[in-house]
């Protein structure tokens, strides 16, 4: 079994471990989760989930990125708020926009972009609020623990996994075939995904992010108006990608942080091409639909 600690854990003193390359003769008491550099107790920066490196830390990693996004650690976040802002303030002016954005399953079958522009549409101002208040909070924190690319797969493959959700749902309940769905709740739903299963495998505690989702959870079960096929979806999507790319990402002696990156990418290319073959299969066998 490796001796090399997960994301999160500090490497026993009494064993042999590289020094640190930023400070010689330094031990490393940790390993950066993005690019696997061991790190002493002065250049461990911890995060939400396990720690990074003073390089990944940088600012000027992020690009050309505006200095007030990234004073936040988080700018996928603020950018995919402020697009679902943006696309409520059009619906005030055009309501119609609903009809070519939000989720059908029949209209998804020939129109498939349907599956992910469903997450920025909201059916009013509450819906609207709450969910950005959920994206702020959850979003943040897994944008600064997995990385600006990572968080953004996993929020985009946890919005179609919801909505194959409400696809494959159809099979069981034919007349939601008609039923129009929106919002961002099926992507949330996969960042509460995530951040259970990283917490989980650094060896933190749960409890908080277990109770935030049975009380989601429940009130997704017993409101009528609310997707629960798609918070469903989304949860297992984004918790399996989650596991995936923190299976991927763990330290290995030979392996470098440029494969892992090459690997974590093809996961993510992999998962979106079956989440839509299933959906192909649901089409292809529905009863109701011919196309």
């Amino acid at each position: 079994m490796s001796d090399v600690p997960r994301f999160g854990q500090h490497a026993p003193q009494s064993s042999a471990r590289p020094n640190c390359p930023k400070h010689p003769g330094q031990p490393a008491v940790s390993y950066c989760k993005r690019c696997n550099r061991p790190t002493c107790a002065q250049c461990t920066i911890p995060t939400e989930v396990g720690s990074i490196c003073p390089e990944c830390a940088k600012p000027a990693r992020r690009g050309r990125i505006p200095a007030a996004l990234q004073a936040t650690g988080a700018p996928a976040t603020l950018w995919l708020i402020g697009i679902c802002v943006a696309v409520y303030l059009v619906k005030l002016v055009w309501p119609q926009i609903d009809n070519y954005i939000a989720f059908n399953p029949v209209m998804a079958a020939v129109e498939p972009w349907r599956f992910f522009t469903a997450a920025f549409a909201h059916s009013g101002f509450t819906h609207l609020l709450f969910n950005m208040i959920m994206l702020f909070l959850i979003g943040s924190a897994v944008e600064r623990a997995s990385g600006h690319w990572r968080f953004l797969s996993l929020y985009f493959l946890s919005a179609l996994g919801g909505s194959f959700a409400i696809a494959a749902w159809t099979l069981v309940e034919p007349s939601s075939l008609v039923t129009w769905t929106v919002g961002a709740s099926g992507a949330i739903y996969g960042l509460f995904g995530a951040v259970f299963v990283e917490q989980r495998r650094s060896g933190m505690s749960t409890v908080s992010i277990v109770v935030l989702l049975v009380i989601n959870l429940a009130f997704s079960f017993t409101n009528p108006s609310v997707s629960w096929q798609a918070h469903v979806g989304g949860l297992v999507v984004g918790g399996l990608m989650a596991w995936i790319y923190l299976v991927i990402g763990e330290p290995r002696r030979g392996t470098s942080g440029r494969k892992q990156n090459r690997l974590a990418i093809w996961a993510t290319i992999g998962a979106a091409v079956v989440l839509f073959g299933l959906s192909y299969g649901v089409y292809a066998i529905h009863p109701q639909l011919v196309f």
